[in-house]
């Protein structure tokens, strides 16, 4: 498994819950899903100057399932119409390898 630990800065939380209601069918159809998931009051360190007030872990089974994932039309669209106007910034904090549990 491959895994992201990504950071958001959401500016339309309404906005953002379609976003996410609409892609993670797929998302879990092509064999991924979320890990953990967090609402963040306060960053004390950081390596951007981008605002993170959301925090999760995202994983698919390989990196290729990964890249088609993201470069699949109807997830791009889905985005398109709830994520663009919902987030501010994203910050892609890690990638790696997944421990299997």
């Amino acid at each position: 498994m491959i895994e992201m630990l990504v950071g958001l800065n959401i500016t339309n939380e309404e906005g953002y819950a379609n976003y996410r209601a609409g892609m993670t069918p797929l998302l879990e159809a092509a064999g991924g899903g979320f890990g953990y998931d967090f609402r963040v009051a306060e960053t004390l360190k950081s390596e951007t100057d981008e605002k993170i007030n959301r925090v999760f872990t995202i994983y698919f089974p390989d990196s290729e399932t990964m890249n088609k994932f993201f470069s699949n039309s109807e997830y791009l669209d889905i985005k398109k119409e709830h994520f663009e106007g919902a987030v501010a910034s994203t910050t892609i904090m890690q990638t790696y390898k997944r421990k299997e549990s």
